[in-house]
């Protein structure tokens, strides 16, 4: 939720060099900052933290980036090899965290729930949401959708917009018309395994 002071809209404030994490108002929180990961270690969950997301690179205009009442759409994917990304807005540092979790589902059914080791990470890094698609015409015609997960440490914010071509990915074949789109549930960070 956006804060305006002075007619300008703040995203952070900060009193006597501590970031204000809650301004509350005769017991009722008015404003939170949105910093990502929250106090869980969430960084998406289910339309929480929506605001930290962007639309990233996207193969084609017809490609939908979408934020929905419970996850990022990345839908439309019916080309040759195309790609849809949402990032965050910031980098995220991962000092204190050793695990990622990520949830995805493709509408059309598969669901996938991934966990990595991030322990050799440390510094700030931009995180990516990807969704793409490759058609394969031999011996049957049919698409072969993915989803990953990436973690960038790019200084150029430019750069966290194009085509993330070299990613661990988890991928799924699906005939050609039966695909819908691919949801981004939740991205979650944890210092202990769970």
């Amino acid at each position: 939720m956006p804060i305006i002071i002075d007619n300008t809209e703040v995203e952070d404030i900060t009193i006597n060099n501590t970031e204000v994490d809650e301004v509350t108002i005769d017991g009722e929180v008015v404003w939170e900052s949105s910093k990502i990961p929250d106090d869980n270690g969430y960084i998406y969950n289910k339309g929480e933290h929506e605001d930290e997301w962007v639309e990233g690179y996207k193969d084609d205009d017809d490609i939908i980036l979408s934020k929905e009442e419970d996850h990022l759409l990345i839908d439309n994917l019916l080309g040759e090899y195309e790609e849809g990304i949402w990032v965050t807005k910031e980098k995220i540092d991962l000092t204190d965290y050793n695990y990622l979790y990520f949830k995805f589902d493709n509408i059309g059914g598969q669901e996938e729930t991934r966990d990595y080791s991030i322990e050799d990470l440390s510094g700030e890094f931009y995180f990516k949401a990807i969704a793409f698609s490759e058609i394969h015409y031999l011996p049957h015609a049919f698409i072969h959708f993915g989803y990953a997960f990436s973690v960038n440490q790019q200084t150029d914010k430019d750069d966290y917009e194009k085509r993330d071509t070299d990613r661990p990915h988890d991928a799924n074949a699906y005939p050609h018309d039966e695909y819908i789109g691919t949801r981004f549930i939740y991205a979650r960070l944890t210092k202990e395994e769970i």
